[in-house]
C-alpha cells in the first residue's frame, strides 16, 4: 500500500468568541504553540488495527462535499470537543487531532493540527473547542479515520467514517479535474496565500475546442446579456444556442486571452481593508481557474490593476506559469487604509485609468482576442468629467466581465474562513473553508441594503460601452456554468 503523507502543519487559530445580545463582537486571543504535531509522535496505525474507541467526549461531524469558489469539491470534517472537557484538562499538554484519508486503491493522506491546554481560561467550560480539517477530494470512495488524543493523559478517541463524493450533476465541464490528485489536504493560511491556496499546485484542465487535448462533446450554450439587465436575478448566465466550434483543421491560430484582476475596492467602502478581502477571497481563486484555461497549449497572459494608484502591480505572459510569490507580495502591498496625498489626487482620475487600459489591451487590431475582466462590483464616487474612449467595431475584439457578489450571512457577518481550530459558544455560524470562498446566493441581510444596492456598477456602464458580456457571479455554481460557456465562445471564435 503506497501512503502519501501530505502531513498539514496547520498553525492553529484559536479564538474565543463571545456574543452579545444585539451585536455580534468577536475577541480574538492566538495562544502560544509548541511545534506541529506530527503522526509518528502517536500509535495511529495501531489505533487503526483495534475498533473505534472513545476516552474523551467528542462529536466527528463530516460536513457535506461542496463546490468551492476554485471550482473544486471541498471535504470538510470537524471534530467538537465541549468546554467541559477543556476545563477539566487546562492548564498542562495539549489536544491533537489526526485525521487520514484514504482511496478505494489504498492512497493515503494525511493531515494534524493540535491546541495548547496550557492559556485555557475557566471560562471555557461554556464553550466547544471545534478543529476543523479540510481537503479537495474528486469523485469516489474514500475511508476517513479520525483520531483525537490528549498528550498528557494518552487518553485517545478514535472513529473511522465512509464516504462517497458523487460527481457533479449535469457538471458543465466534466473532465475538468483530470489529472489532479484524488485528495488534496487544505493548509491554513493567512492573507492572500488563503486566496490562492499557493500548496495546491495543479490548474483545471480547461482545453479550448482546437487544442490537441480537448475532448470534443456538445457545444455548451453560449452567455448572452438579456435585454441589458442581467444583474436583477440570482443567475446571470443567459443562454442561446451556440454554433458548432470550427474542426481542428479549420484553426491555425490560437485567440488572444488577457485576464485583468481589479484589486482596489469600490469607492463605497473604501475606508476599510475587508472588502477587498471579501473581493479578492472570490476574485483571487477564479483567476486561479481561470489560469487553467488552453495551459496546455497557449496560457493566457493575466494583469493584477491597482485603479487606486494608477499601476499595473503584476503582469506576466502566462498566467499557467505565474510566480505567486511575486502576485502575493504586491497583493499584500495593496492596502487601501493607506491613502497618502498623491494618492488621493488620482481617485478622482480612476475611471479615465481604467477605461484608458481597457481600450488600449482591447483595441488593438488583429487575431480574435479575449479580455476577461475579474473584480467585484465597482463604484468610483465622484470623478473627473473625462470623455470615455470610443472603440470601432471589431468582430475579433471579445470583452467578458465576471462580476463577484459576495453576500452576507443572516446575523450580517461576513463568512470567514474555518481551517484550524477554535474555541467559541455552541451553535455558531460557521463560515466556508479556505477553498469554498465567501460567495453565497442572495438571501435575507442584516443590512438594509438589499441585492439592487450592487448594480448597476460603473465598470458594468463603462465595459458595455465597448460590448462587452457581464456575467454576475454569485456563487460556485454559477461561476462553473458561466465558464464553460466562455470556454464555448472561445473555441467558436
Amino acid at each position: 500500500m503506497r501512503t502519501r503523507d501530505t502531513q498539514s502543519k496547520f498553525p492553529v487559530l484559536s479564538r474565543l468568541a463571545i456574543l452579545i445580545a444585539a451585536s455580534a463582537l468577536l475577541y480574538a486571543a492566538e495562544l502560544p504553540l509548541p511545534r506541529p504535531a506530527l503522526f509518528s509522535d502517536y500509535p495511529f496505525d495501531k489505533w487503526a488495527a483495534a475498533p473505534d474507541h472513545s476516552s474523551i467526549k467528542w462529536e466527528v461531524h463530516v460536513l457535506p462535499v461542496q463546490l468551492s469558489v476554485h471550482q473544486r469539491l471541498i471535504q470538510r470534517i470537524e471534530t467538537v470537543v465541549p468546554g467541559g472537557e477543556l476545563a477539566k484538562r487546562r492548564g498542562r499538554g495539549e489536544l491533537v487531532v489526526l485525521v487520514r484519508f484514504e482511496d478505494s486503491e489504498g492512497h493515503q493522506w494525511r493531515a494534524g493540527s493540535h491546541m495548547s491546554l496550557m492559556a485555557v481560561e475557566p471560562a471555557v467550560k461554556s464553550q466547544e473547542l471545534t478543529f476543523t480539517a479540510a481537503a479537495f477530494v474528486r469523485p469516489g470512495d474514500y475511508r476517513v479515520s479520525i483520531a483525537l488524543a490528549d498528550s498528557e493523559t494518552g487518553e485517545y478517541n478514535f472513529v473511522r467514517r465512509q464516504l462517497h463524493v458523487a460527481p457533479l450533476k449535469s457538471d458543465p465541464l466534466p473532465d475538468s479535474w483530470a489529472g489532479l490528485p484524488a485528495v488534496e489536504v487544505l493548509h491554513v493560511s493567512e492573507g492572500p496565500d488563503s486566496w490562492f491556496l499557493p500548496s495546491v499546485h495543479g490548474l483545471l484542465k480547461l482545453p479550448l475546442r482546437h487544442s490537441p487535448d480537448a475532448a470534443y462533446s456538445e457545444p455548451v450554450p453560449r452567455i448572452v446579456n438579456a435585454n441589458g439587465s442581467p444583474a436583477r436575478t440570482t443567475n446571470a448566465a443567459y443562454v442561446l444556442p451556440s454554433s458548432d466550434p470550427p474542426s481542428r483543421e479549420q484553426r491555425t491560430d490560437a485567440p488572444n486571452i488577457e485576464i485583468i484582476v481589479n484589486t482596489s475596492p469600490s469607492e463605497r467602502y473604501s475606508a476599510t481593508s475587508s472588502s477587498m478581502r471579501r473581493n479578492m477571497a472570490a476574485v483571487i481563486p477564479a483567476f486561479k481557474v481561470l489560469s487553467g484555461i488552453d495551459a496546455g497549449a497557449h496560457s493566457p497572459k493575466a494583469t493584477v490593476m491597482d485603479l487606486t494608484r494608477h499601476r499595473i502591480t503584476f503582469e506576466t505572459p502566462s498566467a499557467a506559469s505565474l510566480d505567486w510569490n511575486a502576485l502575493g507580495k504586491a497583493l499584500s502591498e495593496t492596502n487601501p487604509g493607506i491613502i497618502d496625498a498623491k494618492i488621493l489626487a488620482r481617485q478622482s482620475s480612476m475611471r479615465e485609468y481604467f477605461a484608458d487600459e481597457i481600450a488600449r489591451r482591447a483595441g488593438q487590431s488583429g487575431p480574435p482576442r479575449w479580455l476577461i475582466v475579474l473584480s467585484g462590483s465597482f463604484s468610483f464616487g465622484a470623478q473627473d468629467d473625462a470623455p470615455l474612449p470610443q472603440l470601432a467595431p471589431d468582430p475579433n475584439r471579445h470583452i467578458v466581465y465576471f462580476r463577484f457578489v459576495p453576500e452576507f450571512g443572516p446575523t450580517g457577518l461576513p463568512l470567514t474562513a474555518g481551517v484550524g481550530t477554535r474555541i467559541a459558544p455552541p451553535h455558531r455560524v460557521h463560515g466556508p473553508t479556505p477553498g469554498l470562498g465567501t460567495i453565497i446566493p442572495f438571501g435575507p441581510s442584516h443590512h438594509s441594503r438589499g441585492a439592487d444596492a450592487f448594480f448597476p456598477d460603473d465598470f458594468e456602464r463603462i465595459l458595455k460601452s465597448m460590448g462587452a458580456q457581464v456575467v454576475t457571479v454569485t456563487n460556485p455554481e454559477i461561476f462553473r456554468k458561466s465558464l464553460a460557456s466562455l470556454l464555448d465562445q472561445i473555441s467558436a471564435d
